[in-house]
Parts: structure tokens; C-alpha cells; sequence
């Protein structure tokens, strides 16, 4: 049997929904109480809740906390909420290649990307990574469902693996090389598994969020020309 794996995006921004009723109701109650629950007991959960109404947003493999499960709702598809994710996703692969670019050149003038752990900190939480992950998993077909999760997890896992992996602040120009070869293995695999994670969803809407990054970023472009009557440093490459 496939794995169990059920996807919804309830709750995310710490709404309210009508309380669970019925055989799981108590296994929810439970859940709830508890300040952190990890995933076994979400699936002990689901086990006793239909797996269209229980909302699991564990993708990036991490502990959850409590508030992350405020309600259990149907997830609703929502094709504004797949446009945003998606977007967001897309720039975090773009500024995994800008921090590529960054260190194999040494040049910045960001000064938050000189810390290479700002720079994956920046990726995961300024971008609501995970979350994102969680709301356009809702469009993955059933018979991906699993994939997705597997992708989503990598993709985040390699991005904590850089916070987690220096004792200190390390800036672009003070990596050693075993530490940038890690660092550059790290976002190639993060932007990789975020390409075939997007390659779950329906295309349609992939390729109008992609559309919207492509004319930010030529905005963005020309906007900084004017200002400052220099092309952008360190820019999104151009792409069809």
C-alpha cells in the first residue's frame, strides 16, 4: 500500500475553523493539548479522521507545533493560493543561483547575503518556504502525493543543513574550500528538488507564476538602472 501522506493547507495563517466532530475528535483533542506532536502522531490521528478533512503540513520533515494544527478542514483549492506559492518557490530557486554567483565570485553588495547562513535563513523564512511547499501541494495529483513529499522535504532539509552546518557566521570570501563545495551541493540540491516539485503541478498555472517572476524582475531591472545608471549587480539571469 502507498504511503500516507495527506496534504492541506488549513490553518496556515492561524485561522479558525469549525472544531473536529465524530471518531476523531478526542485523537485530535489530544493533539492539539500538547505542545509539539511529531509525525506519528499525526498519523494516529489520521487514522481515525477521514483524509479529506485532516490537514498535515509536515512536508519539510520538521517538528510541528501545536498552532500549525489550530483546525482540520477539506483542503480548498484555491488557484490565487497556487499563483502566490508558486511564485515564492521560483524565488527561492533564483536566489539559490544568486548565492551560487555570489560565491564563486565574492562579490556583494547586500550585505545580508554575505553571511551564508543568513543567505539559506533568508531562503526558508522570508519565503515562507515550507508553507508554500504546504499550499501548492494541494494541486500534486494523488498518485504523486509521495514525490512531492519527498521533494519538498529534501529541498528544505538542504537549506537547514547550511544554517546548521557552520559553528559560526562564515561570510562568502572565509569559506574553505570543503565548506563551499558543501554550500554549493546544498543549493544545487535545494533548486533542483524545487524544479521537479513544480513539475507536479498543473502547468497552466506553473507557467502564468513564472510569467509574473519573469516581468518583476525585468521591472526590478529597469527600475534600478534609472535610479542608480548601473545595470543591477548579481540580477536573475534572463530566462525564456
Amino acid at each position: 500500500a502507498a504511503m500516507l501522506f495527506v496534504l492541506a493547507a488549513c490553518a496556515l495563517s492561524g485561522g479558525s475553523a469549525p472544531p473536529a466532530r465524530g471518531v476523531g475528535a478526542t485523537a485530535l483533542s489530544r493533539l492539539h493539548s500538547s505542545a509539539v506532536f511529531d509525525r506519528r502522531a499525526l498519523f494516529r490521528a489520521a487514522s481515525s479522521v477521514s483524509s479529506a478533512a485532516f490537514a498535515a503540513s509536515l512536508l519539510a520533515g520538521s517538528v510541528a507545533r501545536a498552532p500549525a494544527l489550530a483546525a482540520v478542514v477539506a483542503p480548498v483549492k484555491n488557484e490565487e493560493d497556487l499563483r502566490e506559492a508558486v511564485v515564492l518557490i521560483a524565488r527561492v530557486m533564483e536566489a539559490t543561483e544568486q548565492e551560487e554567483r555570489l560565491i564563486n565570485s565574492g562579490k556583494y553588495k547586500d550585505l545580508q547575503r554575505k553571511s551564508v547562513k543568513n543567505a539559506a535563513t533568508m531562503m526558508l523564512e522570508n519565503y515562507a518556504l515550507q508553507r508554500n511547499l504546504v499550499r501548492a501541494a494541494i494541486f500534486v495529483p494523488g498518485e504523486n502525493v509521495a514525490e512531492a513529499s519527498r521533494l519538498s522535504q529534501e529541498a528544505t532539509e538542504a537549506l537547514n543543513q547550511i544554517v546548521g552546518y557552520f559553528p559560526a557566521e562564515l561570510s562568502v570570501g572565509e569559506l574553505e574550500r570543503p565548506q563551499k563545495e558543501f554550500v554549493l551541493r546544498a543549493l544545487s540540491a535545494t533548486r533542483a528538488n524545487l524544479a521537479s516539485f513544480l513539475a507536479l503541478l498543473p502547468t497552466p498555472a506553473v507557467k502564468t507564476a513564472l510569467a509574473q517572476v519573469r516581468s518583476e524582475n525585468e521591472l526590478n531591472a529597469a527600475d534600478y538602472q534609472k535610479i542608480f545608471g548601473e545595470p543591477m549587480l548579481n540580477a536573475p539571469p534572463p530566462r525564456s
